[in-house]
């Protein structure tokens, strides 16, 4: 006896299986006669793929289908198309209308189809949408329960705090309450002695007075030099040009010490020259006391001049650094170094100056000598007296 019926094949629960037309006889997987088709079972709907018109010639030949490949010849349509050809070869129904029939049974197996598979992806969706629901609760809870902990460990810590902060301020009280008796009973102990010894305090008492009265006077004489000299300094520039002055003062005090330097040396200079002409005069006896006289003149009226020259100089000096100075520290210490090239150059103006007269005066003295070699001895020793007066007063 012929049969259709299905060959396993595939894995362990993982099961395929092929339509088979094979004898009744045969084994499972064994010989058989043609293959029709495939039958996955593991889809959903299960995946079926069948040559229907070989199907359909075996049927018409009286093969016999097993219950399961019976199921699938009518989910395909085969066993309808079956029944509509046999009515067609009794003369029932024309061709036409038995091929109506398969087509709009077809369109409705179609349409459950799609149907079919519409439910099962909506009812996917669902069950995956309640079971994201259900983790989310879950997480919710665990995430309250862990708060609910954390709570309960903050009041537990917050309750040690407030017992241990109850624990000091006892023990604080306590040492307060303490300490209180103890002053209590200093107190006590001062005031008896104080009744001891209260004609000794008094006497100490008016020391103590006399001396605040005099310290008060110191510090108010003291506080009025101060406030003298702070609205001296206040009216001239304010606080920041007392910073000014006092440098200003100091390099006054520089300058004075320079100008002392440079007359000193201009002194012995002079006093070397005047010992010179002094000794040439005696040696040479050709000098008169005129034009000694008159180059003394005009040595003090160079000094003189050029004393004035320096102060004026420095003076305007001064003033234009003091005026530079409020502008910026920066060109203070520019002035300062323009002030201090100018007065080397002055000094050394000074001494070029004083070279040349020493110069001049020899070469005078030279050509006087030379002129008045006749002149009397009487004459030359009063000159002689005369200018050594001179040196003298001078010096």
């Amino acid at each position: 006896m012929v049969k259709i019926r299905l060959a396993r094949r595939g894995r362990k629960k993982l099961a395929l299986f092929d339509i088979m037309v094979a004898d009744s006889r045969s084994p499972r997987n064994g010989r058989f006669i043609e293959k029709l088709g495939r039958y996955d079972p593991n889809t959903n709907p299960a995946s079926i793929v069948i040559n229907e018109e070989k199907a359909m010639d075996w049927l018409l030949k009286g093969a016999q289908p097993t219950n399961t490949v019976r199921a699938i010849l009518s989910y395909k349509g085969v066993l309808i198309k079956k029944h509509l050809q046999t009515g067609v070869l009794k003369g029932a129904i024309t061709q036409k209308d038995a091929d109506a029939k398969l087509e709009e049974w077809k369109k409705q197996k179609e349409a459950a189809i799609e149907n079919k598979k519409t439910r099962i992806t909506t009812k996917k969706g669902e069950v995956q949408k309640a079971s994201l629901e259900a983790e989310t609760k879950v997480k919710e809870a665990r995430v309250e329960a862990i708060r609910k902990k954390e709570e309960a460990k903050v009041e537990k810590i917050k309750e040690e705090i407030k017992g241990e902060a109850k624990k000091e301020t006892e023990s604080t009280d306590q040492k307060e309450e303490v300490k209180t008796e103890e002053v209590i009973s200093e107190t006590k102990e001062q005031t008896e002695t104080k009744k001891e010894g209260t004609e000794g305090e008094a006497t100490d008492t008016k020391v103590e007075a006399e001396d605040v009265k005099a310290k008060k006077e110191t510090e108010s004489t003291d506080q009025k030099t101060e406030e003298k000299t702070e609205q001296t300094e206040t009216k001239k520039e304010g606080t920041d040009e007392e910073a000014t002055d006092t440098k200003v003062e100091a390099e006054d005090v520089k300058a004075k010490k320079e100008t002392e330097s440079t007359d000193q040396k201009a002194e012995v200079k002079t006093e070397e020259v005047k010992s010179e002409k002094t000794e040439q005069t005696e040696t040479k006896k050709e000098g008169t006391e005129e034009e000694v006289a008159d180059t003394k003149v005009e040595t003090k009226d160079l000094k003189a001049k050029k004393e004035t020259e320096s102060t004026d100089q420095k003076t305007e000096e001064k003033t234009e650094q003091t005026e530079t100075k409020k502008e910026g520290t920066d060109e203070e210490t520019k002035d300062t170094d323009n002030n201090d090239s100018k007065e080397t150059e002055t000094k050394k103006e000074e001494e070029q100056v004083t070279d040349q007269e020493v110069k001049d005066d020899k070469v005078e003295t030279k050509e006087t000598g030379a002129s008045d070699k006749g002149v009397k001895e009487d004459t030359a020793g009063s000159e002689g007296e005369v200018t050594e007066q001179d040196v003298k007063k001078d010096s």
